[in-house]
């Protein structure tokens, strides 16, 4: 049976950003997704994309969200991303 695990949302405080809290922590929940095998999906921000990058993440689509439906006044572009499990030793 296969089990899925989640984490829904991460996010770093806009004063602690750029120190490498978000990689720290993100890190640690991909050593759990390496060590059982499991590939990992995100829908990243703008703000968080470069990380995702470097942490050996691909982007696969892109997903639009119109705000002017629930009361913005813009669109969202969030990048659909996966990071297949890496080989641990």
């Amino acid at each position: 049976m296969l089990m899925m695990r989640k984490l829904i949302v991460l996010a770093t405080a806009p004063a602690y950003q750029r120190r490498g809290l978000g990689s720290m922590l993100l890190k640690h929940v991909l050593q759990m997704a390496d060590k059982e095998g499991r590939v990992a999906y995100i829908e990243a921000t703008d703000a968080g994309y470069p990380l995702y990058l470097r942490l050996g993440w691909k982007q696969i689509d892109i997903v639009e969200l119109d705000l002017s439906k629930f009361g913005g006044k813009r669109t969202s572009s969030n990048r659909v991303m996966l990071r297949e499990a890496q080989r641990t030793l």
